[in-house]
């Protein structure tokens, strides 16, 4: 099977396609529908009726449109989702970056601390390891 570079098989719209559409989008409705009666048991009731109007609108679009209106509206609620997403992400984690690392590094990088020993000590002789006591494991593994 061979990349499908015009598009056409993503956006066919054959019996089985729009079928899908058409389930997917009153699975979908029906969902906002439950959540819009959640709302409004709990006493939001202008955010129910919100919910359920969005809810309805999307149910009876993919009834009657699925390749065109439900087509658009998922196409836009999908664009929604994604601008949301990039959005939540800078708001996140440039906050996280300049509150944890940056302050966690600068803690870490703070005196003259040098653990693995990457200086030379100035007054030293020599700098050679003596390894005169070599282990002959490794000659009898077994």
């Amino acid at each position: 099977m061979a990349w499908d570079r015009s598009g056409a098989r993503a956006n066919a719209t054959g019996k089985g396609a729009v079928d899908r559409a058409r389930r997917r989008g009153i699975a979908r409705g029906g969902i906002g529908l439950a959540a819009a009666a959640v709302l409004f048991a709990i006493g939001w009731q202008v955010m129910a009726l919100v919910a359920g109007g969005i809810a309805l609108t999307t149910a009876v679009m993919a009834a009657a449109s699925p390749g065109g209106a439900y087509a658009w509206i998922e196409r836009a609620v999908d664009a929604l989702v994604v601008g949301v997403g990039h959005a939540l992400t800078w708001l996140t984690m440039v906050p996280v970056f300049w509150l944890f690392f940056v302050p966690y590094g600068r803690l870490a990088r703070r005196g003259d601390a040098d653990p693995m020993k990457r200086a030379f000590a100035p007054g030293q002789p020599s700098y050679w390891t003596d390894r005169s006591a070599v282990r002959r494991d490794y000659l009898r593994q077994f």
